[in-house]
C-alpha cells in the first residue's frame, strides 16, 4: 500500500508511531488522521519485516514526545514491534495505546502498558475515537491534554527531568495500603481475610540471562511484604510454582486461596532498575492499582525504608482495624551494587538442585567480601552452607561452626533479622543441644515475623521433633502460607498422622505439586501412604521413585521392605500398638 507521506525530520515535536506492517492499510488513515490535525508523525516509510535495528529508530524513539503503539494481532507477535516498545519503557516515553482490533494481550505486554491510556478505537464510533486520539496526544504547541503516569526520562531530551527513586519496601507497603483502600466490592469485608501472594516479575530487559535478577527482585519485594506484619504473604516457594503458565488470575488466586495478586515486570539497564507492578483483585481479575519505579541500585535500603514508613502510617490513617506491624527503622547506609548482583545470582542458585549449592556458597562469599555489612547476604551464606552439607554428607557438628560464624555475624548487623534468628535457633538446639537457647530464639523469630511461612515452617518443625505442644497448630499456619511446598506438605502430613489423623494425612499429600526437581517426595510420599495404610497409593509413588532414583538404591529399597511388609496381614503391629479413630475410620497411629 502507497505510504500517505514522509516521515518527519524535523527538531520539532512528534509522535513516534509503531506498527506491524501487515496493518498498514488500518494504519495509513490514522497517519493521515494526525497530519491532517497538525501533528508531526515519523513512522519507518518501509522497513522490511526481518530488517536491523537501525540507529534511525533508536534516534527517533529517543526524540519523540509520544510513543503511539498500535495494537493488533499482528503488531503483539511482531519482534520490531516488542524491541520498539521496550526501548520505549527504557527511554522513559510517554506510551498511548491504540487498540486497532480485539486481540489477546500477552501477559509480557500486558504488563509493559501497565496503567498507560489505551484507546480502544475498534468499541468507538468514528467521532469519539478521534476525540480520544487527539486529547490523548495532545499538540505540539506547549499544550499537554493527557496525564501520562510514565516515568520522565533522566538525560538526552529538552522534555527529560530527574527520576525520583523507590524502593521495593516502599513498593510493598503501598501494595498493602491499595489492597484495603481500593478494594473491590467481591473482596472480603473482613481485613482478616484478606492474603495477597507475589508472582515472578516478568524479565523486560534485553539480555534473558537477567532472568535471575528479576526472581531475585520478586523475592525481595514479597519479603518485603512479610515485613510489614500486615497480612499474610503466601510463600516463594508456592508462588514462583505458576511461571511460565497461562492460568488466568481467578485461577491462580484459587489455587493459593489469596484475595489479591501482585504482578509485574523488572527492567534492568545499567545501574538503574524500572519496577513496574499491578495489584489485581483475585476474586474479579481486576487491576485495583499499577505503578512504575525507577531508580538507581546504590540506595535501595535508605530508599525502601523512607517510603515504607510513609505508607504505613498512611495505612493507619484510612484502614480502620488493619493490624500495622513494627515500623521499618530506616537504613540510611547503601548497598554494593556489585554486592547486590551477586547476592542474587546467589539466590538463584540456592533454588536449584542440591549440586549447585556449592557454587551458592561461592556467590554468597563474594557478596560479603564485596559489601561485608550486607546482613542478609550473610544469611544466605550460612543456608548454602547448611544445604551443601546436608548434600555432601558433612556431619552436622562438623559443619555448624561456619554456620553459626555467618549467622551471627548477620545479627550482629540486624539484630531483629528473623531468618537469622530462625536458623541459629535451629543449629543451636538441634546441633549444639542448647534446647533452651534456640527455642528462645526461634519464638523471637516467629514473633518479629508472624507472617514467613519458612520462617513458620522450621518453627513448626522444631515443635514437632521435639515433641512440643501447638506442633500441629503451626504447622497447619505454615501450610496455609505455603500450601503448594513438597517439604511443608509433608512435614503437615507427618504432624497430622502424628496427631492420629491419617485421612486428613492423606488429603494433603495429594494436593501438593510432586515435580522432577523433588523426587525425594515420591519416597516421602510412599512411607506417608504406607503408614496410612493407603498401600495402592504408596505403590504408584515408589514405581515413580524406582523410575528417577533407581531400583537399587538405598532409600528405595527401604521403602519396598516397608511396603511389602505392609501388605502382610500382622503389619499393623509395625506402626505402632495404638489405634484411633479417625473420620470414621479405623486407622493406626505412628508413635
Amino acid at each position: 500500500m502507497e505510504k500517505p507521506f514522509p516521515a518527519y525530520t524535523g527538531e520539532d515535536s512528534f509522535i513516534f508511531v509503531s506498527y506491524a506492517h501487515e496493518d498498514d492499510a488500518l494504519v495509513y488513515p490514522e497517519l493521515q488522521r494526525l497530519k491532517d490535525r497538525g501533528f508531526n508523525v515519523w513512522y519507518d516509510e518501509g522497513i522490511s519485516p526481518g530488517s536491523e535495528w537501525t540507529d534511525a529508530l533508536a534516534s527517533a524513539i529517543e526524540r519523540c514526545d509520544v510513543f503511539l503503539y498500535f495494537v493488533s494481532p499482528r503488531s503483539v507477535a511482531s519482534e520490531h514491534c516488542q524491541r520498539e516498545l521496550n526501548f520505549s519503557l527504557d527511554q522513559g516515553c510517554t506510551l498511548l495505546v491504540v487498540h486497532l482490533e480485539e486481540t489477546e494481550i500477552p501477559r509480557a505486554l500486558r504488563l509493559s502498558f501497565g496503567n498507560r491510556q489505551a484507546i480502544i478505537k475498534h468499541e468507538l464510533s468514528d467521532e469519539v475515537y478521534a476525540a480520544k486520539l487527539f486529547s490523548g496526544v495532545g499538540d505540539q504547541t506547549g499544550r499537554s491534554d493527557f496525564v501520562s503516569t510514565a516515568p520522565l526520562r533522566a538525560s538526552g531530551s529538552k522534555h527529560r527531568s530527574a527520576i525520583v527513586g523507590l524502593g521495593l519496601a516502599a513498593l510493598a507497603i503501598l501494595v498493602v495500603a491499595a489492597i484495603f483502600l481500593f478494594r473491590s466490592p467481591t473482596s472480603p469485608s473482613d481485613h482478616a481475610d484478606v492474603a495477597i501472594a507475589v508472582l515472578p516479575l516478568v524479565n523486560m530487559s534485553a539480555d534473558p540471562s537477567n532472568e535471575y535478577f528479576s526472581d531475585g527482585v520478586s523475592a525481595e519485594i514479597l519479603n518485603s511484604l512479610v515485613r510489614t506484619n500486615t497480612l499474610p504473604v503466601i510463600a516463594r516457594t508456592s508462588s514462583f510454582q505458576f511461571k511460565g503458565k497461562s492460568l488466568s488470575v481467578q485461577e491462580i488466586a484459587s489455587e493459593l486461596n489469596v484475595t489479591h495478586l501482585l504482578e509485574g515486570s523488572v527492567q534492568k539497564v545499567g545501574n538503574q532498575v524500572r519496577i513496574t507492578a499491578q495489584l489485581v483483585d483475585g476474586v474479579t481479575g481486576v487491576q485495583l492499582w499499577s505503578e512504575s519505579y525507577t531508580r538507581e541500585l546504590v540506595n535501595i535500603f535508605a530508599l525502601q525504608d523512607e517510603i515504607a514508613t510513609a505508607i504505613v502510617k498512611e495505612i493507619q490513617v484510612h484502614v480502620e482495624g488493619v493490624p500495622i506491624g513494627r515500623e521499618p527503622s530506616l537504613r540510611t547506609r547503601v548497598v554494593d551494587e556489585a554486592a547486590y548482583d551477586t547476592y542474587l545470582r546467589a539466590k538463584r542458585q540456592l533454588q536449584l538442585s542440591n549440586p549447585s549449592q556449592k557454587e551458592a556458597i561461592d556467590l554468597f562469599q563474594q557478596a560479603v567480601e564485596l559489601d561485608p555489612e550486607f546482613a542478609d547476604a550473610w544469611v544466605g551464606l550460612a543456608r548454602a552452607q547448611m544445604s551443601w552439607n546436608t548434600w555432601a554428607g558433612i556431619p552436622p557438628a562438623q559443619g555448624a561452626p561456619q554456620i553459626k560464624r555467618a549467622l551471627r555475624r548477620a545479627l550482629d548487623l540486624e539484630p531483629d533479622n528473623a531468618e537469622a534468628l530462625a536458623w541459629l535457633g535451629m543449629t543451636r538446639a538441634l546441633i549444639d543441644w542448647e534446647w533452651q537457647e534456640g527455642s528462645a530464639l526461634l519464638e523471637r523469630a516467629v514473633r518479629l515475623s508472624p507472617q514467613d511461612g519458612e520462617i513458620q515452617s522450621t518453627y513448626a518443625t522444631y515443635l514437632r521433633l521435639t515433641h512440643q505442644p501447638g506442633a500441629l497448630d503451626a504447622m497447619e499456619k505454615a501450610y496455609r502460607l505455603d500450601p503448594l511446598s513438597p517439604e511443608v506438605a509433608i512435614n503437615y502430613a507427618v504432624a497430622l498422622l502424628i496427631g492420629g489423623r491419617q485421612l486428613d494425612a492423606q488429603r494433603i499429600m495429594a494436593s501438593f505439586l510432586v515435580t522432577a526437581a523433588e523426587q525425594r517426595n515420591d519416597i516421602a510420599a510412599s512411607t506417608i501412604y504406607i503408614v496410612a495404610r493407603n498401600l495402592d497409593l504408596a505403590e504408584q509413588h515408589l514405581e515413580k521413585a524406582k523410575a528417577v532414583w533407581g531400583a537399587d538404591h538405598q532409600r528405595v529399597m527401604l521403602v519396598e521392605y516397608r511396603l511389602a511388609r505392609a501388605r502382610r496381614p500382622a503389619s499393623r503391629k509395625l506402626y505402632g500398638a495404638g489405634a484411633t479413630e479417625a473420620n470414621g475410620e479405623r486407622v493406626c497411629a505412628v508413635r
